[in-house]
């Protein structure tokens, strides 16, 4: 009885071509339009990765030039200290102090 049914619907399909070809055509545009949505939607995606990852990188890099500006500026610090500490007055010191959270602050 199946064998019966799936024939005749062969022979259906195959005395109507045109009909059946166009179901083929509709199918095939189907699949090509959820395909390109699917890779535009993962393009997205890494673009959207990609640009956070750029974004990062920049960040570290202005950290590195921080971290070695606070490097400079410990080293100047440390000199200073070793030469004329004794002779800053609570102004200077409170200025050096400030400078220093401050950096500590744009750092972190």
């Amino acid at each position: 009885m199946l064998d019966h049914y799936v024939w005749k619907l062969i022979l259906k399909t195959l005395s109507n071509p045109d009909d059946y070809m166009k179901r083929l055509q509709s199918k095939s545009n189907e699949i090509k339009l959820e395909l390109q949505s699917a890779a535009d939607h993962i393009k997205r995606q890494l673009e959207q990765e990609l640009a956070g990852y750029e974004r990062q990188l920049c960040e570290q890099a202005d950290k590195e030039i921080s971290a070695n500006r606070i490097a400079e500026v410990s080293q100047a610090v440390r000199s200073f200290i070793g030469s004329a500490a004794d002779e800053l007055t609570l102004e200077g010191k409170r200025h050096i102090v400030e400078t220093l959270v401050a950096a500590s602050i744009i750092y972190s």
